[in-house]
């Protein structure tokens, strides 16, 4: 778990890419909780055959630039930058960009152990986009 603080760019973090380049991100780890921050280029598209996703972590999407397309359970959000969305643990859930890339934030509670890939350079003594 993060015991030093943490002060750095966004974009200069170590990102992930996959889905040939169409989806990035990265994360900021805290005691209780995972911050990725995602980009969605306007080629995402999940494989037809894909289940949406479900896990037992609280989610909060909240879209910073870009507009997406979210399915919660049965219902169908649209939204723009500034809009947050609350999806509770266990509930199936998909989602993508609308006409276009977009760029969000998501919050996962309790950490996702499974991401905590995302936020390894967090380690003690890594500063890899660090601010000094």
């Amino acid at each position: 778990m993060p015991r030093e603080a943490l002060s750095a760019s966004i974009a200069a973090l170590p990102r992930e890419t996959k889905m040939n380049g169409a989806y990035t991100r990265t994360a900021v780890r805290m005691d209780g909780a995972l911050i990725v921050y995602a980009w969605l280029d306007a080629s995402f598209a999940k494989p037809a055959d894909s289940p949406p996703d479900q896990h037992p972590f609280d989610q909060v999407v909240q879209v910073i630039s870009g507009r997406l397309r979210m399915v919660v359970g049965d219902v169908e959000h649209a939204l723009a930058p500034g809009d947050v969305l609350y999806i509770p643990a266990d509930v199936p859930h998909d989602g993508g960009p609308i006409d276009g890339p977009a760029h969000f934030m998501e919050i996962f509670a309790p950490v996702r152990e499974d991401y905590g890939h995302l936020a390894a350079h967090q380690a003690p003594g890594d500063s890899a986009g660090a601010r000094a």
